[in-house]
């Protein structure tokens, strides 16, 4: 038997499959470190998609609190544009006229008081249209005589 096991091709068949084993061994090692590594890259890639997720979350919150900012700011901006106040100003100026026509041309106050009211609004229409010059706009009507009923420039 001894000669059986010293024959070349069994000692030939024992060392291939001596490296067979071998070789399979190393493939298994290497297998599992594979399987390993891969569990581990899986790991950081599960923990940077939730990183990834919270930051995009944040960022569209911030993103929405921006937009409400700006659409305050644009409302705020509007309801500045509208200057609020300016019809309770506009009613002054037509006021005040009235008052100083009333106390030229009427002895009777009430009886003089609509008929003057709406030739002071008449006026101030004129007024608004750019009739009157920009800087009477600007100056109050009672504190000078640019407004006075001889001094219209129509």
């Amino acid at each position: 038997m001894a000669d059986y096991l010293l024959h070349p091709f069994v000692l030939g068949f024992g060392a291939g499959v001596l490296v067979a084993v071998l070789v399979w061994i190393s493939g298994v090692m290497h297998s599992r470190r594979l399987k390993g590594d891969m569990r581990t890259l899986k790991e950081q890639l599960q923990l940077k998609m939730e990183l990834d997720a919270e930051a995009t979350a944040g960022r569209k919150q911030e993103n929405e609190q921006l937009k409400q900012k700006v659409a305050n700011m644009q409302a705020s901006l509007q309801a500045l544009r509208e200057k609020p106040g300016r019809r309770e100003l506009e009613l002054l100026h037509i006021y005040d006229r009235a008052l100083q026509k009333m106390f030229q041309n009427a002895p009777g106050f009430a009886s003089a008081w609509q008929s003057t009211l709406d030739l002071a609004e008449a006026e101030f229409i004129n007024y608004r249209k750019g009739v009157i010059p920009f800087i009477r706009r600007v100056i109050r009507p009672s504190s000078t005589g640019l407004l006075k009923p001889g001094n219209d420039a129509q």
